[in-house]
């Protein structure tokens, strides 16, 4: 259950109680500006909550913003932050998500010389290599076009069954799969 205000003191969500699965998958949709965004950074901690509590009962969360974050170095350094990590699994993974950059590419500070979709392909296996019990993301498909959308939902879906996901999203490819699609309005579920 939670609220959280803005910095001028509105109050953006009211009354919301969720629960997130084992395994579910959730959808959180809505117009422009009511509050999405402002929900995940809540659960994912980035944000400090001003009414009610969260109760989170992992630590194992990786959050995927719409912006994700890229430092200056290269692709291998910017996946990979474990030395230990299986150069395969990565492989593997960039398959997957169609990230077809070979490892010693030079990445620039906040990915200036990449594309959308690349940021958020690197952000996705970065954030699966640490294999989450719970995958925020916000946005993660938008920056896609919808056959690879569809089959980066596909992925996650079907490879990540132990794994509770919470996304943001206007497109919504597998719907039938999901455990539920929420409505926010007026900072409402």
């Amino acid at each position: 259950s939670m609220g959280n205000s803005s910095k001028e003191g509105r109050e953006i969500l009211h009354g919301i109680s969720l629960e997130f699965p084992k395994g579910g998958f959730v959808s959180i949709v809505g117009e422009s500006g009511c509050g999405k965004s402002t929900l995940l950074e809540l659960l994912a901690g980035h944000k400090a909550c001003k009414g009610g509590e969260i109760r989170l009962y992992t630590d194992k969360i990786a959050y995927l913003p719409q912006s994700p974050f890229l430092f200056a170095g290269t692709l291998k350094e910017n996946l990979i932050f474990d030395a230990q990590a299986d150069e395969r699994a990565v492989r593997r993974l960039m398959d997957k998500v169609g990230l077809d950059l070979p490892l010693d590419t030079e990445i620039r500070a906040e990915g200036d010389n990449l594309s959308g979709g690349q940021k958020a392909r690197i952000a996705l296996v970065r954030a699966l290599l640490t294999e989450p019990a719970l995958l925020i993301a916000d946005e993660i498909t938008a920056s896609l076009d919808s056959r690879l959308g569809e089959r980066i939902e596909a992925l996650l879906l079907e490879e990540y069954p132990e794994t509770a996901l919470c996304v943001v999203a206007h497109r919504v490819y597998c719907r039938e799969k999901y455990t539920s699609v929420l409505e926010l309005c007026s900072g409402r579920i």
